[in-house]
C-alpha cells in the first residue's frame, strides 16, 4: 500500500507546484495517478478478501 500512496501524493505535489501550468505534465501524471489508484485498489481488495478467508478459518464448525 505503501508504493502506491507514495506515488499519489508525489504526483499531487507536482501537480501543486512545478506543473501547475504544464497542461502536458497534468495529462501524465493524471493517469499514472489513475493507474496507481487502481493499483492500491486491488492491494486493498486483496487484503480484504485474505482477512475473509482468515476469519472462516478461525470459526467453529
Amino acid at each position: 500500500l505503501r508504493t502506491p500512496l507514495t506515488a499519489l501524493m508525489g504526483f499531487i505535489e507536482t501537480l501543486q507546484g512545478p506543473a501547475r501550468k504544464d497542461f502536458a505534465a497534468q495529462e501524465r501524471f493524471l493517469a499514472i495517478m489513475a493507474h496507481e489508484a487502481g493499483r492500491m485498489n486491488r492491494l486493498v481488495q486483496d487484503l480484504l478478501s485474505l482477512s475473509q478467508v482468515e476469519a472462516s478459518e478461525r470459526q467453529r464448525p
